[in-house]
């Protein structure tokens, strides 16, 4: 973006509108307490097992249904989300970036200690309501992401959550350059819409006819929020992205999860032990 570089370059020279301005805080967003960093989601500076917080995130509740959120920072960023919007609902969370919530993980050690502990210790021995299942995936994840849905399905019902649209850009960056040029609103125009990641819609088809069976739901996160229009912000104009590669805001972790939390909690679901 030669524009909006130009605007940081002459920054010094001419104070830049407030919504600019407030559009592009969330290009430097500090995401750690809405994906729990230092305890269920643990960043890099945290690149052991033993750091991760089983107490915290990983205890049911007796009195509420009990969820499971797993996966890598795509899965992170869904929790928040679910949280705020249905609080009568206990949603645990497994998380580590860059590790694909895979029955045979191919990653760095933490990422198998984590998946092996879920897979082999905490889901066969828990009573869950359901587990969601959440990453970064490639078309080429798709017979490992089914395998792996299939193995949790046996014990609770399982949602796997596609890609999300991504940009070749910030969404931040994107939306306060056209801010420069128009006071339009965030979703009336197709201004983002031209620097979108188009292979995640490629691996959306795939994954959409890929994953099914018995207790397996599969949730298109790329058309829930992006279904001719694209949704850009909130009600209020806060992006619903903070990085160009589909990581969520609190805005867009809660919207979200209001669009998709009736499919996900529509019944009561019965553990299977």
């Amino acid at each position: 973006g030669s524009v909006l570089l130009f605007t940081f370059a002459v920054e010094r020279f001419w104070k830049l509108p407030d919504p600019v301005q407030q559009m592009m805080v969330y290009a430097d967003y500090d995401y750690s307490e809405m994906v729990r960093a230092s305890t269920c989601s643990l960043e890099s500076k945290f690149d052991e097992f033993t750091f991760y917080d089983r107490t915290r995130c990983l205890t049911l509740a007796p009195d509420k249904r009990n969820f499971l959120i797993l996966g890598d920072s795509h899965a992170g960023d869904l929790w928040y989300g679910f949280k705020e919007r249905f609080p009568d609902v206990n949603f645990m969370l497994a998380s580590y970036p860059g590790c694909k919530p895979l029955l045979h993980p191919k990653s760095k050690t933490r990422c198998v200690d984590l998946m092996t502990f879920v897979f082999k210790e905490f889901v066969p021995n828990t009573r869950l309501d359901g587990i969601i299942v959440a990453g970064y995936w490639n078309i080429e994840d798709v017979a490992e992401a089914l395998e792996t849905a299939s193995f949790l399905s046996k014990y609770s019902e399982t949602f796997v959550f596609g890609p999300r649209v991504e940009y070749r850009e910030p969404l931040p960056r994107l939306l306060a350059r056209r801010m420069l040029r128009t006071s339009a609103p965030g979703n009336s125009d197709d201004w983002a819409v031209r620097y979108q990641n188009s292979y995640k819609k490629d691996v959306d088809r795939v994954f959409a006819s890929g994953i099914h069976g018995e207790h397996i739901t599969y949730v298109s996160t790329y058309q829930v929020l992006c279904n001719n229009p694209c949704i850009l912000t909130d009600a209020d104009g806060h992006p619903i992205e903070r990085d160009d590669h589909g990581h969520l805001t609190r805005a867009g972790s809660l919207l979200l999860a209001n669009l998709v939390g009736p499919l996900v909690l529509r019944q009561p679901s019965a553990a299977r032990h």
